[in-house]
C-alpha cells in the first residue's frame, strides 16, 4: 500500500480550509489468515535506496558552480540565471542527468568561491550552498579534502591530477658573447697560451739551430712575423712563412692540424649554438621559489581553497617555506580570484602562480603557449568530487554511474576534447611557422660585430699610444744639438734600408750586391 498524489493547502484568514489527498494502493503481495505459511511477495516491502534514485522522474535539483574553465564554463545573462555553456563537470552532470532522469539549474555561490568551513563555524563558497542546503550537489573542480568533509559528503573521485608552477616563458639569453659559448673558460685559455707560446717557442728553435747545431741556411723570421703567422693558420687563413729545418716542418705540421681540430670543432658547435638558442634558467620545481621572490616575483595562488589550505596548514617543509614567501600584507597581490585572474598577472606582472597543472595546461593553450612555462615538477596530488549534502539518498547511486564513467573512459575522453578544443582555439594566437630555414638575422651575428668593434677600439688604443711613443722621440731629437739630430735620423734610415735587404733575402735566397749595402750606410 502506497500514500501518493499532490497535498493541496487553501488558506483563508490565516487557517488551513481543506486537505485534498490522492491515495492510491499498490499491491506488494498475498497472505491467507488461516495458513500462516501460505505467503507470497511480489516485491519488497521497502525498496532500496539506490533503486529508488535509478529514477528521479524529472526531478529539478540545484546545482552550483562557478565560472571555470575547463570543467565548468557557463553563459550568465541579464536576469542573473545561469546555463552551462561547455566543460568536463558539465559533460558528467549532463551523463548523471540523462541516466537517472533528472534536470538541473545552476545557481553561482555569492561570494564566488570553493569555500569550506572556517574556524568562526561559518561555510563559504560552493561548499556552504550544499552544507545549508541551497543546492543539492556542487561540482566544479572541488579538491577532496577532510576538512570538507566534516560539513558535506563528497562522492568518489572522477578526476586526479597534481598542481604546477605557471611562470613567464624563458628569457632567451643574449647572443652578444656567443662566439666565445662553444668552448669552456678551460679551452679558451688553453687556446690563448698556445697561441702566444707557438711563437716564441718557433723563434727559440731557429736559434738553437743555428747556434748550437751551427745551421745557418734557411730563411730568417722575426720574433713578431713568426707569431702573427701562426696565429693566421689558427683563424684558417694562409701562413706566408716557408721553412727549410725538418724541425720547423714537423713543427707546422703539428700546428696545422691542431689548428684543423680546433676550426672544425669551433665551427660546428657554434653553429648548433646560433641555430639551437639558449634561454634562462626556469622555474621547473618549489625549491625554485625563493630565489625567484629574491629576484622580485611574487608568488599568487586561488584563495579560500584547497590549495591555500595545503601551505597555511603546513608546520615544516618546503610548504610551509612556500607560504612565508606569500603577500600577506596586501592578499589581492598572492590570493587572486581564479585561474584567469592568475595568468593575467603572469603575462602583466612579474608573478609565479600555482595552479592545477591539466587547468593550467588548457589555460595556456588558449592563450598561447610560448607565452607561458608549466614546470616540470608537479605537486600535492589531488582528486576531484561531488559534493552533496551530508546524508544524501542519492550519493550512492552517483558513485555507481562515477565509477562506469571513469572506468569506461568517458572522463577522460571528456577531457580529451578540451584539450583538442584549447588546441584549436590557441591556433588563433600562436604564429604560425612555415618548414623554411630561419636566416640569419643581426641577432646571430652580434657576437661577430662586438669581436670586430673590439678589434677597432683595440687598433685605435695602439695608435694612441704609437703617437704618444713618437712625439716622445721626436721632442728627444730635437733637445739634442743639430749634428745628433743627424746622425740619428741618417742612422734610422739605414737600418730600414737593411732591413729590406734582409727580407727581399728572405724571398728570394740570393746573396746581394756589396753595393746595396754601402747605398743603405752613406
Amino acid at each position: 500500500m502506497g500514500l501518493n498524489g499532490r497535498l493541496s493547502v487553501f488558506w483563508e484568514s490565516h487557517k488551513i480550509c481543506s486537505f485534498q489527498f490522492a491515495i492510491s494502493f499498490q499491491g506488494v503481495g498475498a497472505w491467507s489468515p488461516t495458513r500462516s505459511n501460505d505467503r507470497k511477495l511480489s516485491s519488497e516491502l521497502f525498496r532500496d535506496v539506490d533503486d529508488t534514485y535509478s529514477d528521479f522522474r524529472g526531478r529539478e535539483l540545484t546545482v552550483t558552480a562557478n565560472n571555470n574553465n575547463p570543467f565548468f564554463k557557463m553563459k550568465e545573462f541579464d536576469n542573473g540565471t545561469y546555463v552551462p555553456d561547455s566543460g568536463i563537470d558539465i559533460s558528467i552532470i549532463d551523463a548523471l542527468g540523462g541516466a537517472l532522469n533528472f534536470t538541473y539549474r545552476v545557481i553561482k555561490p555569492a561570494d564566488g568561491k570553493y569555500g569550506g568551513p572556517l574556524p568562526d563555524g561559518t561555510i563559504t563558497g560552493m561548499i556552504g550552498e550544499v552544507a545549508r542546503r541551497n543546492a543539492h550537489i556542487a561540482i566544479c573542480e572541488i579538491t577532496i579534502t577532510g576538512l570538507r568533509e566534516t560539513v558535506i559528503d563528497f562522492t568518489r573521485p572522477y578526476f586526479m591530477e597534481s598542481m604546477t608552477i605557471v611562470s613567464t616563458a624563458p628569457a632567451e639569453k643574449s647572443r652578444a658573447f656567443a662566439a666565445f659559448s662553444p668552448f669552456s673558460s678551460t679551452v679558451w685559455a688553453c687556446l690563448i697560451i698556445s697561441t702566444i707560446a707557438i711563437g716564441p717557442v718557433l723563434y727559440l728553435e731557429t736559434l738553437f739551430l743555428k747556434k748550437f747545431l751551427k745551421r745557418n741556411f734557411g730563411p730568417r723570421h722575426n720574433l713578431l712575423d713568426t707569431s702573427f703567422n701562426l696565429f693566421r693558420s689558427l683563424v684558417a687563413q694562409n701562413n706566408s712563412l716557408s721553412e727549410d729545418y725538418w724541425a720547423h716542418k714537423f713543427t707546422f705540421f703539428g700546428w696545422y692540424l691542431f689548428c684543423f681540430y680546433i676550426v672544425v670543432l669551433y665551427s660546428g658547435t657554434l653553429t648548433a649554438v646560433l641555430v639551437t638558442p639558449a634561454f634562462e634558467k626556469p622555474i621547473d620545481d618549489l625549491t625554485d621559489l625563493p630565489d625567484a621572490v629574491k629576484k622580485g616575483a611574487t608568488i599568487a595562488i586561488v584563495g579560500d581553497t584547497s590549495s591555500e589550505m595545503l601551505f597555511k596548514e603546513a608546520k615544516d617543509g618546503i610548504y610551509k617555506e612556500i607560504w612565508q614567501l606569500f603577500n600577506h600584507k596586501d592578499r589581492s597581490q598572492s590570493f587572486l580570484p581564479g585561474d584567469d585572474a592568475g595568468f593575467d598577472r603572469v603575462v602583466s606582472k612579474k608573478v609565479i602562480f600555482l595552479s592545477s597543472q591539466f587547468s593550467s595546461r588548457i589555460i595556456a593553450t588558449q592563450r598561447g603557449i610560448s607565452k607561458f612555462h608549466l614546470a616540470k615538477q608537479s605537486f600535492y596530488p589531488q582528486g576531484y568530487g561531488l559534493a552533496c549534502f551530508s546524508g544524501a539518498p542519492f550519493r550512492g547511486k552517483f558513485n555507481k554511474m562515477i565509477s562506469h564513467m571513469t572506468e569506461g573512459g568517458l572522463i577522460m575522453k571528456w577531457a580529451d576534447d578540451q584539450v583538442l578544443r584549447a588546441a584549436l582555439g590557441g591556433m588563433n594566437t600562436e604564429k604560425l611557422t612555415s618548414g623554411e630555414a630561419t636566416p640569419i638575422t643581426l641577432k646571430h651575428l652580434q657576437a661577430a660585430f662586438f669581436v670586430l668593434a673590439l678589434g677597432y677600439v683595440t687598433a685605435a688604443l695602439t695608435t694612441l699610444l704609437e703617437q704618444v711613443e713618437f712625439s716622445q722621440v721626436v721632442a728627444l731629437q730635437l733637445s739634442q744639438p743639430p749634428i745628433y739630430r743627424t746622425s740619428v735620423s741618417h742612422l734610422e734610415t739605414s737600418i730600414r734600408c737593411i732591413k729590406e735587404v734582409v727580407d727581399g733575402l728572405d724571398n728570394s735566397k740570393s746573396i746581394p750586391d756589396d753595393s746595396i749595402f754601402l747605398q743603405c750606410i752613406m
